[in-house]
């Protein structure tokens, strides 16, 4: 049985190999990265710094080695629903977390030996951006405002550009594993009930009168917002209005992450589960019993969601249909306006769907 993720917090830095991303965790298929601490979400300490390791060695660079892949278009076979494997990013070991794509390009982020791992597509290439920060990054998102964020663990929280990470201190050292973005404004999730505000000059806390490991949250709009979680046997969903955070539901298995539009939320979890909430909460049947970690959609009839061993589903607006995915455990998904769909893999492999 997993351990909860406050006593899971372990160093990984220097391993040869990608560490395990699903080692020693409880909610949301997030793992402790190199240099990750617990913290004390109502000492104050703030989060974001340096991201030095303990014996003051700077942040890791981009791998010198990495290959400049022009057009690398699709490396691997397809899958029967259409998902190809694209070159990778980077030559070395690495795991990613998180995926964020619009027209304007595509980031990844995770971790690698080193520690913190971003990288941007640009449609021609992969580029490796600095990550600043020994700390794993488990989220990125944006919006069409250019606003790019990604956070991760010891409160970590970095607004990127397209070739820069610019780290901004955080009100708490606890693990940030979601994140979520509208206009200029963004919000953080992450361990005992932590939600963090960005109102366009600093992060600030609001309280959400939860205690689980908030792995999920996503801002419909400046002024609605949604946030999931949990912890062993145990599930919540909570709902923003303006800057109040209330619980909507308590369910029996935990939630991982949430999509929403138009009043309607998708909540996916352990153990296959998918729920909706219109006003109700809802369970909707689901095609897998393997645990989801991620769900995006372009709308309430054009949703899709991945997880573990390769779950890959969609749901058309009538039913969830299972899909085949690539055999290995994926960790994101997000699509773009121009109807492609993005996967990454917990082995660092990034999948596109046009």
């Amino acid at each position: 049985m997993r351990k909860k993720l406050a006593l899971a917090l372990l160093l990984l830095a220097g391993c040869p190999a990608p560490p395990d991303p699903y080692a020693n965790i409880s909610v949301g298929g997030k793992p402790p990265g190199p240099g990750s601490s617990g913290g004390d979400p109502g000492s104050g300490a703030g989060g974001g710094g340096s991201g030095s390791d303990d014996a003051g060695n700077p942040p890791p660079a981009c791998p010198a080695s990495e290959p400049r892949l022009e057009s690398p278009g699709d490396a691997g076979a397809c899958t029967d629903a259409g998902l190809c494997e694209m070159a990778r990013p980077d030559g070395g070991p690495l795991s990613l977390l998180g995926v964020w794509a619009a027209d304007s390009g595509v980031y990844v982020v995770g971790q690698s030996a080193a520690g913190g791992a971003i990288h941007r597509y640009d449609g021609q290439a992969w580029r490796c951006i600095p990550a600043s920060t020994q700390m794993a990054l488990h989220a990125v998102r944006g919006s069409s405002a250019g606003t790019v964020w990604a956070v991760g663990d010891g409160g970590t929280a970095l607004r990127l550009g397209t070739e820069s990470a610019q780290q901004t201190p955080t009100p708490t050292s606890v693990p940030l594993l979601s994140v979520a973005v509208a206009g200029d404004q963004a919000w953080a999730s992450g361990a005992v009930g932590t939600v963090l505000h960005w109102d366009g000059t600093a992060w600030g806390k609001q309280a959400t009168s939860s205690s689980a490991n908030l792995s999920g949250v996503w801002a419909e709009s400046e002024s609605v917002g949604w946030a999931v979680g949990g912890s062993p046997g145990a599930g919540v969903l909570l709902k923003r209005s303006g800057t109040s955070w209330s619980q909507k539901a308590s369910l029996l298995v935990p939630l991982n992450a949430v999509w929403a539009s138009g009043g309607q939320a998708f909540a996916v979890g352990e153990g296959g589960a998918i729920f909706r909430f219109s006003g109700l909460i809802a369970p909707m049947q689901s095609p897998t019993s393997r645990p989801l970690l991620s769900v995006w959609g372009s709308s309430a009839s054009d949703v899709w969601a991945v997880g573990r061993g390769g779950a890959l589903l969609h749901f058309d607006g009538l039913s969830w249909r299972a899909l085949a995915g690539p055999p290995e455990d994926l960790t994101g998904v997000w699509g773009s306006s121009t109807g492609e769909v993005w996967v990454v893999s917990a082995s660092g492999r990034v999948y596109r769907r046009r």
